[in-house]
């Protein structure tokens, strides 16, 4: 068993390898009732093409794949399913697909031991018939149907969509109507097998819990279970050109008012600097061109481009940063040529970096005190830097203006398109 001290956020990480492969961390945190585990696997929508297990030839899956898994692993065979026994447990529980993972979860206060051990059971079997996926290719349609109309989602699937060139994050989660009717029982198998392993999955659990006795509810369930050992899947990789895939895309949405995002692509591979630096650089840059206190949708809303506010999320890769600066607006151009010119034009200060370092090292302090927040920052880095590392508070106090200049200089912000969701009529 490791442990790792946070002291700055006075935080404790305790982690150990099981036999079979399986990452456990436990994040204990007695100031809460609830406790929360969080079981995933390494495996999302942009993973299209491999090796499946026994195989020894790449095999390529409808997109959508994943997440129609995600459904099937919830149908058991015999017992009460999941969501019945966490509701009568006292606890909620629930499960996503994004583009690199899928992760199943509980949040509770009380039968912990039976709530983990139900979760690891439940995830590590699978009970399929070709009547009970020919059943759920009606429902997952119907939920991409639904979709369809969230507005949310139709513009992040159509940035994806007007970004990637060949990385199949241009899918969507949920696939389209037409590969979800054609997924079959024996692809959801392979897929199964192939990254429903314990060395392809690691386990959260953060909250009022006790870290021994986590490892030791842990250790006995997983040797209760017979898995051979694997090599990592194999997993057809493809080159991402730094180029955008369209320069704009315009569609029909649920929206009065069109929703407008101007979207950068930055490559990230040319960097020789760590996630951290990389994501913080930008984050700080957005803040420091786009944030309430810069005046800037204070201007557009005066000068009568925007009702609203102006949004930057970032949706990271670890090869590509995109960005998306988006609001409603009729004078759709106008807008556009403003974020331009506020990109190109505007001269970063060492104040305003300042404050957005404070306002970080704050999140990260209430975050410290959230055990649900801990588990999802602690499943990013897993993710993202391969190992926890908590220690984000310390970094960005060390982090200079200087150094931020640095990384900004050397990035580029010429991969540029715009998405642009029009009412329908």
């Amino acid at each position: 068993m490791q442990k790792f001290e946070y002291e700055d956020m006075d935080v404790s990480l305790y982690y150990e390898k099981m036999p079979n492969g399986l990452d456990v961390y436990v994040i204990p945190d007695y100031n809460v009732k609830s406790n929360y585990a969080f079981f995933s696997t390494k495996y999302g929508n942009r993973i299209n093409e491999f090796i499946p297990i026994n195989a020894s030839e790449f095999k390529k899956y409808p997109a959508g794949i994943a997440h129609f898994l995600e459904h099937k692993v919830f149908e058991q065979k015999e017992g009460v399913e999941p969501f019945k026994f966490y509701s009568a447990h006292g606890a909620y529980c629930n499960a996503f697909t994004n583009q690199n993972m899928t992760s199943y979860y509980f949040e509770g206060m009380d039968h912990f031991k039976d709530n983990l051990e139900f979760l690891l059971d439940f995830v590590q079997s699978i009970y399929l018939t070709y009547e009970n996926v020919e059943k759920e290719k009606g429902i997952i349609v119907e939920e991409a149907k639904m979709g369809m109309d969230e507005l949310g989602r139709l513009m992040y699937n159509t940035i994806n969509e007007l970004v990637y060139v060949n990385d199949p994050r241009k899918y969507k989660v949920i696939g389209e109507i037409e590969e979800i009717k054609s997924i079959t029982k024996e692809q959801l198998l392979e897929c199964y097998n192939t990254f429903y392993h314990p060395s392809n999955m690691n386990l959260i659990v953060s909250g009022n819990v006790d870290y021994k006795e986590v490892f030791d509810i842990v250790k006995k369930n997983q040797s209760k279970k017979d898995y051979e050992k694997i090599s990592f899947p194999k997993v057809k990789m493809v080159e991402e050109p730094s180029t955008m895939n369209k320069r704009e895309i315009i569609t029909k949405g649920n929206t009065k008012i069109p929703l407008v995002s101007y979207v950068i692509k930055v490559d990230l591979r040319c960097l020789d600097y760590d996630n951290f630096h990389k994501s913080t650089t930008l984050r700080a840059l957005l803040y420091m061109l786009f944030s309430t206190s810069t005046g800037f949708s204070e201007k557009l809303r005066r000068d009568g481009i925007i009702s609203g506010i102006v949004k930057y999320p970032i949706y990271y890769s670890n090869e590509f940063a995109i960005i998306n600066i988006n609001t409603r607006t009729k004078k759709i151009s106008q807008f556009l040529k403003e974020v331009d010119s506020r990109m190109k034009n505007t001269k970063l200060l060492e104040e305003d970096f300042e404050r957005f370092k404070k306002l970080e090292i704050s999140s990260y302090i209430k975050m410290s005190s959230d055990a649900h927040d801990m588990a999802s920052w602690l499943r990013s880095d897993l993710y993202f830097e391969g190992n926890p590392s908590l220690d984000e508070f310390v970094r960005l106090k060390n982090f200079s203006f200087e150094k931020f200049m640095e990384i900004y200089r050397q990035m580029n912000f010429k991969e540029t398109g715009r998405v642009i969701i029009k009412a329908k009529k």
